[in-house]
């Protein structure tokens, strides 16, 4: 047994420090949680996140996979759906949760019929689990 631990290669520990970046995609994650209704714009995320927006573009992809419109999408849909469950009528729906109207919604619904898992361009969708 130790014979095989000591032919593992040694690997250091990851390094959990909160960097700049992390710190900036956190706030605009943050700030699309909060205002996923409406229409916000990279720039108005970046303000908010002390950055530039390709900054804000880079580390945001980088700590969670996504584009911040992706991301918004994803959270738009999965409130949609909760409306959706309650019997809310899909016009309703699409207003209160940011679509332009019921046909965009639809859309977007259908696209995902056909691709469960997935978001635009096949990225996997976000965890929006609070821990993460």
């Amino acid at each position: 047994m130790i014979g095989r631990a000591a032919s593992r290669p040694f690997l250091p520990a990851r390094d959990h420090r909160r960097t700049p970046g992390t710190v900036a995609a956190a706030r605009a994650r943050t700030l699309l949680r909060e205002r996923f209704a409406e229409d916000l714009s990279i720039g108005e995320l970046a303000e908010a996140a002390g950055c530039s927006r390709y900054t804000l573009y880079r580390c945001f992809r980088t700590a969670y996979g996504f584009a911040p419109s992706e991301y918004q999408l994803d959270l738009r849909l999965c409130h949609a759906k909760r409306l959706l469950a309650t019997g809310m009528p899909p016009s309703s729906v699409a207003a209160e949760t940011g679509f332009a109207d019921q046909a965009h919604l639809t859309r977007w619904f259908t696209h995902l019929r056909h691709h469960p898992q997935r978001l635009p361009h096949g990225r996997r969708r976000p965890t929006h689990a609070a821990g993460r």
